[in-house]
């Protein structure tokens, strides 16, 4: 049983920040093992035969002594709409396989795409998803995410983005809003309804 995984994009045979996914599976080994040896997945990824055409998901999944690799094309969903769930018990610190209170969470979205979760009144994520938005100068982004993606802090990291606690009710004062993960970057949908 693998209970962790990494998600990592592979495009176009290129290897995207693979060091920050690193960085995530050493602070969960060290917090949930008390182990200072996590894999490498620069070794694993090594040792594997991986497309050098199109864009892929390569997902790692773990556990305290192997790992297990898959890939799959990967394709965007379209998400235009999010509806705003309230969740302050909901806690996702580590990037774990077993997601059923997200699944739960997203099971209520009726007829939206995704959802928003909020937590103690803070935007936090969508169902696999971190925001930004933009107040018409700069990027910012929850400071108190379920989960700190890697490519948030790749963001983070290059000053290109800041932390802050955005209450609920100021939603409306972002002229953009924008979801990013480890495989859209950038490129992530830019969802303008939210009930």
């Amino acid at each position: 049983m693998y209970p962790l995984f990494e998600s990592i994009n592979l495009k176009e045979g290129v290897i995207e920040r693979v060091e920050l996914h690193q960085q995530r599976v050493n602070e969960t080994f060290a917090i949930l093992f008390g182990k200072s040896h996590p894999p490498s997945l620069s070794k694993v990824l090594a040792a594997a035969s991986l497309p050098t055409t199109g864009h892929h998901k390569i997902r790692i999944s773990y556990n305290s002594h192997e790992t297990m690799l898959t890939v799959l094309p990967y394709q965007m969903a379209s998400i235009t709409s999010l509806k705003i769930i309230v969740s302050d018990t909901i806690a996702y610190p580590f990037k774990y396989n077993d997601r059923s209170e997200i699944a739960a969470l997203y099971a209520q979205r009726g007829s939206c795409d995704d959802i928003l979760i909020i937590k103690n009144g803070l935007l936090t994520d969508t169902s696999y998803c971190n925001l930004i938005l933009f107040d018409g100068t700069r990027w910012l982004t929850p400071r108190l995410p379920l989960l700190k993606g890697t490519f948030r802090q790749y963001l983070l990291d290059h000053q290109l983005l800041t932390e802050a606690d955005i209450p609920v009710e100021h939603l409306s004062r972002f002229t953009k809003v924008k979801l990013i993960n480890a495989l859209m970057g950038m490129n992530g949908p830019e969802p303008r309804f939210f009930r």
